[in-house]
């Protein structure tokens, strides 16, 4: 393989190093795509988990939100306190 590059002459070298170049170049280049895919697709799919955590949390915070007001509705002492801690005009409750 080393003889049969001696035995070019010097165009002919530079077209060969010019030639393995581009490829090593095009590898790279394909290399660092597929590369920038993968982080782009596992970013994605990492905020898209986070999305659905944060959204499930939200839906749980309702329902205990939604669980204490009926409590402070169905309890006549728990909405009393509430009344007058809230009211402008306490004697009203």
């Amino acid at each position: 393989m080393i003889d049969w590059f001696k035995g070019l002459n010097m165009v002919a070298k530079l077209g060969v190093v010019l030639t393995a170049l581009a490829l090593v170049a095009i590898a790279v280049a394909t290399i660092n795509h597929f590369i920038d895919v993968a982080f782009q697709s596992a970013e994605k799919t990492g905020a898209a988990n986070v999305r659905a955590i944060v959204a499930e949390k939200g839906m749980s915070n309702v329902k205990y939100a939604n669980e204490a007001a009926a409590e402070v509705r169905s309890d006549p002492v728990v909405r009393h306190t509430d009344c007058v801690r809230d009211s402008r005009t306490p004697e009203n409750c």
